[in-house]
């Protein structure tokens, strides 16, 4: 059988003003010291631009929102069908009809396929006009989410730009 032997019961120790207000400066000190650690970590770790050319882009928005507008006055429409073809390739045909349903002919037509994850997955195609208005071209593009951009140009001006966010499988 193991001898125990009662333990001495000290009182506690009182809570003195210089205990507290260690106690409270010790917190401060904590919270301040890890918000300049992780100002510090911010400040030389980004530098705080999300474009290499901001002010020609802020420049740049007025005419955006005028293509837009022009774009919607127009009312074109683009009516877009991806295969998976059995080479492994995917196909892209896009039909590009003006206002009153009439197909539109004689325009360079891209589709991108941009991943919202990564930009090293993006893709880029030039669609070729096979009949008049229907437009295709294909890529190896592997399954997941996209970012599907259509855009139509003529003599350098893009005239119709489309995104929508797609689902290969």
């Amino acid at each position: 059988m193991i001898n125990a032997q009662p333990l001495e019961k000290r009182p506690p120790k009182p809570v003195t003003g210089t205990a507290v207000l260690l106690m409270v400066l010790g917190f401060f000190a904590v919270v301040i010291g890890a918000n300049m650690i992780m100002a510090y970590n911010a400040i030389t770790t980004f530098s705080g631009l999300q474009s290499p050319k901001p002010y020609e882009n802020g420049l740049a928005f007025n005419r955006e929102i005028a293509r837009a507008k022009a774009q919607s006055d127009r009312q074109w429409t683009t009516d877009a069908t991806i295969n998976k073809r059995p080479d492994g390739t995917t196909a892209i045909s896009v039909h590009l009809t003006d206002a009153k349903g009439s197909p539109l002919r004689g325009y360079e037509l891209t589709a991108s396929l941009n991943s919202p994850t990564d930009i090293r997955r993006d893709h880029r195609m030039i669609l070729a006009e096979e009949n008049v208005g229907d437009y295709t071209g294909s890529a190896v593009i592997e399954r997941g989410q996209w970012d599907m951009a259509i855009e139509a140009r003529q003599n350098g001006e893009t005239l119709y730009r489309s995104v929508s966010r797609i689902i290969l499988h």
